[in-house]
């Protein structure tokens, strides 16, 4: 067992939960729960009509390149992805959860590339649709990834200079929204703390039960981004990397995440073997 594991293994075990380290276990719902729904209940819903959404056409040849899966793709990455997105939405639907931060504990553990597969994984299931919102404002990389190129974004959005049905586009891959940033902004945890904020979770929740809101947050231990924004999501999803992350910044995340609902926790960039499977 690697250093990492054995620490997650250690804070799983002091917080009484029992499945296994990668896409771990729930909590069970505490007080954050009640709210977060609580946060949202005078938000300004503003509708988003998805049949009428600017598209982006996204660049395949440049997704394979960037290790974003391709959506008719076959291989060990796709079917690592597809465990994940089961896991997290048996997991959320079981506590009628919709609305999904993601973070890690330093920049380079691969918590947007996780957060691109995952909902193109969840676009792929058809009962479902991913939305995913770009809100490390200071370090843009989601339309990078993509090989896209939008001028303003969902920064513009939370500036209040831009509605939202301008700000979240449908794209080539059927079920997969964007929500990209097009500008840094340094001021980003006072935009996270707006009602313009609570307006767009607000907003994307009301898309429809089968939407799966996905929310790209900036490092737990490089910006108070997280912490500023948690009280709008359901439950928060941590991504940690073999052979980087270290014990004691896993320490310091569990006091950071321990009043919040940590649906569980994604190992990357692990040295494990993989062993394809087929007929």
């Amino acid at each position: 067992m690697s250093l990492i594991e054995e620490a997650i293994a250690r804070m799983r075990g002091e917080r009484q939960l029992s499945t296994p380290p990668v896409a771990g276990s729930i909590t069970r719902p505490s007080t954050a729960t009640a709210f977060n729904r609580s946060a949202l209940t005078d938000a300004p819903v503003e509708p988003v009509d998805m049949n009428s959404l600017a598209r982006l056409d996204l660049d395949f040849d440049r997704l394979e390149k960037s290790r974003v899966i391709n959506q008719g793709g076959i291989s060990p990455g796709v079917s690592a992805y597809k465990m994940l997105r089961t896991r997290v939405i048996q997991r959320m639907r079981a506590n009628g959860w919709r609305r999904l931060a993601i973070t890690s504990l330093a920049p380079g553990e691969g918590k947007t590339l996780t957060c691109l597969n995952l909902c193109i994984s969840i676009a792929r299931d058809r009962n479902f649709q991913s939305v995913l919102t770009e809100l490390d404002l200071r370090r843009l990389s989601i339309c990078k990834y993509l090989g896209v190129d939008v001028e303003a974004g969902i920064e513009s959005y939370l500036q209040g200079n831009r509605s939202l049905q301008n700000s979240v586009y449908a794209t080539s891959m059927a079920g997969l929204y964007l929500a990209p940033a097009g500008q840094v902004q340094e001021n980003s945890s006072e935009l996270l703390a707006s009602t313009r904020a609570h307006s767009l979770v607000a907003s994307l929740s009301a898309i429809g039960d089968a939407t799966f809101c996905v929310f790209d947050l900036p490092p737990l231990l490089q910006a108070d981004d997280l912490l500023v924004f948690a009280p709008l999501v359901d439950a928060v999803l941590l991504v940690v990397a073999e052979g980087q992350t270290n014990r004691q910044d896993l320490v310091r995340a569990k006091e950071l995440l321990v009043d919040l609902n940590l649906l569980g926790v994604v190992l990357n960039q692990s040295m494990e073997p993989i062993e394809a499977y087929g007929y």
